[in-house]
């Protein structure tokens, strides 16, 4: 079983007026400190067009976890579609919860 996690991914001011190669999404848990996350759901979209202080909806398919596993989303935007975090990409710089009932969340990236 699963559920969708919608959103709205704000770009900054600084942000190029660019093609991105690649924008990929990714939910991890994150419910124990002292061991590495784990992706437990991940989306990718290609070749969007991106500008300063934009928006890029999305909405990704989330398994359903077990109560009181903590989930947080992450966002990479590559403007030259390498899965590799390379100069001038746009990602999220903060921890970026997601809520329990899912519905929808704002995601802030940075250059």
């Amino acid at each position: 079983m699963s559920d969708i996690l919608s959103g709205t991914i704000r770009l900054p001011a600084d942000a190029p007026s660019v093609v991105a190669a690649l924008v990929r999404i990714e939910v991890h848990d994150t419910s124990f400190a002292d061991a590495a996350s784990t992706i437990v759901a991940q989306k990718s979209m290609s070749d969007l067009t991106i500008r300063a202080g934009g928006i890029i909806p999305f909405a990704i398919e989330v398994p359903n976890v077990s109560p009181g596993k903590a989930l947080s989303l992450r966002v990479h935007i590559s403007l030259n579609g390498d899965e590799s975090i390379r100069p001038g990409d746009l990602l999220t710089v903060e921890s970026v919860p997601v809520p329990e009932e899912l519905g929808h969340v704002a995601v802030k990236v940075v250059r």
